[in-house]
């Protein structure tokens, strides 16, 4: 059992050490092949990420905190009807808001390169602004519900395109999870 466990560590390390060998010099990174079929040329390169494979399993941790956040406000706020009341509503939006103000700070712990300064800039734009939005349905009459929810609607759609831009730099597939 020990050889084995000793063994699964030495295969990680491995991978792991050939992973940052590859980040470090982009030279051994496989050449892009090019398939040739009777109709079409079909290119394929190796995508490297911009950021180190722990940075990015880090982050892969967080945005999928805040896909389950995405996933029970956008419950919450269907639950709450097609005429939902300003509490309904509240007691959606205050988690959610706490939820998304998690995923922005871990943001702040990793190590974005140059490159990614202005996804992540915009990402934190639209997030921030977002949380800042979310507590006025404290305020809003019942006749205004609708309005702030077109308007939550909009809003959220920024937040996922700029979080998007990033996840699309790291070369993962885009969310469709926010509410």
């Amino acid at each position: 059992m020990a050889v084995l466990c000793l063994a699964a560590v030495v295969a990680v390390f491995l991978i792991i050490s050939g992973i940052r060998l590859v980040n470090k010099n982009p030279n051994l990174v496989p050449p892009s092949t090019t398939v040739t079929t009777a109709t079409s040329h079909v290119h394929h390169t190796a995508f490297v990420a911009p950021i180190s494979a722990a940075q990015l399993a880090q982050y892969e941790q967080y945005a999928q905190g805040l896909q389950k956040a995405n996933a029970v406000a956008t419950k919450g706020f269907v639950s709450a009807g097609s005429t939902p009341t300003t509490t309904q509503l509240t007691v959606v939006a205050t988690p959610y808001r706490s939820s998304l103000n998690l995923y922005d700070f871990q943001l702040n712990f990793i190590q974005w390169p140059a490159s990614m300064q202005t996804a992540i800039e915009l990402d934190h734009t639209q997030l921030k602004a977002l949380m800042s939005f979310l507590p006025s349905i404290s305020s809003v009459s019942p006749t205004g519900i609708s309005a702030w929810l077109s308007q939550l609607h909009s809003r959220t759609g920024l937040a996922q395109t700029a979080d998007n831009q990033v996840r699309e730099d790291l070369g993962l597939p885009i969310s469709t999870s926010f509410p």
